[in-house]
């Protein structure tokens, strides 16, 4: 019997009885119960497992101890003598047929084919496959002959690589020059879309007024209104009974533009007016910004959807001097406008009826202007002067008739000035942007925006995206000047009804952009900053106002990366430990929230910014990383 055990069958309480702990593996017992032949054929038989090993041994004793069961012991030694003797003849066969294989070896040796996986070139960031034609050629070249000397393995074919790369070049260069191609023609599209629909219509331009409090601005802007017949006689006599019946007579025509009542009781502006008049070559929305240092946020506002500016100053003895120096809105004004885009500025002398036309205080106030606007960037053969009178009308639409006047100036009008501005370039070819400057309720429950197109164009039934909040909606309506329209461009202040939105999602400065372009959003980024007249010097940590295009919020100056220089931009000092006034320097602001911004290089509306501290514009910055 096996002695092992057939544990399937075994008893262990009859065998050991009450040894409950006894170790019973690892040893071999005789085991005397009988087995069924099945239960036989599963035992490890030790003799059946020797006989079928020594089967593949030469070895004679080995092969000796196969013992045939049936029959006696003659037969036996015959069939061990009969297997060794077919073994000698296979060895002699083989004997005899070596030297034929080796002849048949040395005389037509078989090639051997190296198959190479498949490899790639990459071309200026694009996975460019080989193609079948070079794998062809370049498998052939890889037989290689069994006895050469050389290496099996042959380096690939460089004609091959070579061939590839320039096809993958040439491909490249094919399909750069049609996607320029398309578009081109897609801008070409756009823009002869966009003369067929607004062709006959003049050009618009976005006119900010700026200066000091005071000054005479909602006066000025307001008579010209009334001489260019957009204000009828009507509301011009209920405003002259009710500023003689409050004893402002002098804010007749202040009041065309300060419509709000907390505005006409104090008699400043406090938001940004706007009208609309046409001159001989455009279609001019006026932007009336307040000049009082509280209210600088709004007048920001009103700058970033400004194309050129006319600044403001009081010819009045002692008037100009208190806006000119340090502490009036003057200087801020003209800093903020120069560093948000205002690029083309006209000066307008008013008041000059208080000084008696005097030509002498004229070239005064000129003189000490242009050396201060030749410091901001503002070239002196850009800016052009004209005097005028707000309240009297003088030199406004028509030419001087006031003989002291006459007798020393006979350059522009107002008017004739701002037909001389030129109207910037419109971006149709960009990405759909549209700033929200206001948030108000239409017809129902369904929200609307107010804002101006900086880029792109819509159509009424696209969905946009609301950045930051990522909210997708549908453009249900435009109106351009309470005039629906189908499609509305770059350069247009548009009211649009959105629907399918959420009206949580949509607040001030937030921006309706492609969904396919989106406008990057991100809270921390890294610009280049010009300091003013700072008091406390700029540290790491410093927190601040940012004020970004329609966006108001407060951020931390995280690192201060290098100071360089203001004009040249030369590194002057690696990681300084503060800034100082004057000076310009690359650092990395961060927001607690998640803001839309931009490359300056890339769209300049949403890539530069003001800094503000204690009620005091203390930087100006572009974007160049958004991190």
């Amino acid at each position: 019997m096996s002695r092992h055990r057939n544990i399937r069958t075994y008893h262990y309480s009859e065998d050991y009885g009450d040894e409950v702990d006894a170790d019973i593996y690892g040893q071999s017992v005789e085991e005397d119960v009988c087995l069924s032949p099945t239960e036989e054929s599963f035992i490890y038989n030790r003799n059946h497992a020797a006989r079928n090993v020594s089967s593949f041994f030469d070895n004679t004793s080995t092969s000796s101890g196969i013992k045939v069961q049936c029959g006696d012991e003659s037969s036996s030694i015959e069939q061990t003598n009969n297997m060794q003797n077919s073994k000698l003849e296979i060895q002699n066969a083989n004997e005899r047929m070596l030297p034929e294989r080796i002849s048949k070896l040395e005389t037509s040796p078989k090639p051997v084919k190296v198959v190479y996986p498949a490899k790639s070139t990459v071309v200026e960031g694009f996975d460019v496959s080989v193609s079948e034609t070079d794998k062809q050629k370049s498998s052939q070249d890889t037989l290689v002959d069994s006895n050469s000397t050389s290496s099996r393995y042959r380096e690939p074919s460089k004609t091959a690589t070579e061939v590839s790369i320039n096809k993958s070049e040439k491909e490249d260069e094919n399909s750069n020059i049609k996607m320029k191609s398309e578009e081109e023609t897609s801008n070409k599209d756009i823009e002869s879309k966009f003369n067929a629909a607004r062709g006959s219509r003049k050009q618009n331009l976005y006119l900010i007024v700026i200066g000091h409090v005071d000054a005479g601005k909602s006066t000025l802007m307001g008579h010209l209104l009334h001489k260019l017949g957009c204000v009828n006689q009507k509301l011009m006599h209920k405003y002259e009974h009710e500023t003689k019946k409050v004893g402002k007579s002098s804010f007749l025509y202040a009041w065309i533009l300060d419509e709000i009542g907390e505005e006409r009781n104090r008699g400043i502006t406090i938001d940004v007016a706007r009208n609309k008049f046409e001159t001989n070559k455009f279609i001019v929305t006026l932007l009336d910004a307040p000049g009082h240092k509280d209210f600088i946020p709004n007048m920001l506002t009103g700058v970033t959807q400004a194309d050129v500016a006319i600044l403001v100053v009081d010819a009045t003895n002692g008037e100009f001097e208190t806006g000119f120096e340090s502490g009036g809105q003057t200087r801020e004004h003209t800093l903020i406008a120069r560093f948000l885009g205002i690029n083309q500025l006209a000066v307008v002398v008013n008041k000059m009826d208080n000084v008696g036309w005097s030509q002498d205080r004229f070239n005064q106030v000129r003189k000490k202007l242009s050396t201060f606007l030749n410091q901001v960037g503002f070239k002196e053969t850009d800016v052009t002067y004209v005097p005028c009178s707000g309240l009297s009308g003088e030199n406004l639409v028509q030419k001087v008739n006031e003989p002291a006047l006459k007798s020393w100036y006979n350059g522009p009008t107002l008017i004739d000035l701002i037909d001389s501005f030129q109207s910037p370039k419109r971006h149709y070819e960009r990405a759909f942007r549209m700033g929200i400057n206001d948030i108000f309720k239409g017809t129902g429950t369904i929200p609307c925006l107010s804002g101006r197109i900086e880029s792109g164009y819509v159509n009424v039934g696209k969905k946009v995206l609301v950045q930051p909040s990522g909210e997708v909606a549908t453009v249900k309506a435009l109106y351009v000047d309470e005039v629906s329209e189908n499609t509305v461009y770059a350069g247009d202040y548009v009211n649009a009804v959105l629907i399918n939105c959420d009206t949580e999602n949509l607040y001030v400065g937030s921006v309706l952009c492609d969904i396919e372009k989106p406008i990057p959003i991100s809270t921390k980024f890294e610009a280049k900053i010009v300091l003013f007249n700072v008091v406390i010097p700029i540290t790491k940590g410093f927190t601040v106002i940012l004020h970004l295009h329609n966006i108001i919020d407060s951020v931390i100056i995280k690192k201060l990366n290098a100071q360089v220089h203001k004009v040249t931009g030369e590194l002057i000092s690696k990681r300084p430990r503060c800034l100082l006034k004057n000076t310009a320097a690359i650092v990395t602001i961060e927001s607690s929230r998640p803001l839309c911004v931009e490359l300056y290089e890339n769209m300049r509306e949403f890539g530069r910014f003001v800094l503000r501290d204690a009620g005091v514009t203390i930087a100006a910055g572009l974007v160049t990383k958004v991190l």
